[in-house]
């Protein structure tokens, strides 16, 4: 995305996505939780996040579209990072 972009994560389930240079609102993920998010991180090139709670997910940071769930954990996690190759 080449900006400067804000990841959150909430008790409500949701993780929100800013551009903080336009303080710009630009996607909602995590809806499908019903359980407070725990982590979250962006690649280091802005265009993967990845959101967890009792699972983990892989998002689009340009379209906010979800790509793939990451199932098998039985407690909330508590850390997530995504390497570079």
């Amino acid at each position: 995305m080449g900006r400067n972009t804000v990841l959150t994560g909430s008790l409500d389930g949701t993780a929100m996505l800013f551009d903080a240079q336009f303080n710009m609102h630009l996607h909602t993920m995590g809806t499908l939780f019903n359980t407070p998010i725990t982590a979250v991180t962006l690649s280091k090139d802005e265009q993967f996040a990845v959101i967890a709670s009792i699972q983990a997910q892989l998002y689009d940071v340009g379209t906010g579209n979800l790509i793939k769930s990451f199932k098998g954990h039985n407690d909330l996690i508590s850390s997530v990072a995504i390497s570079t190759c």
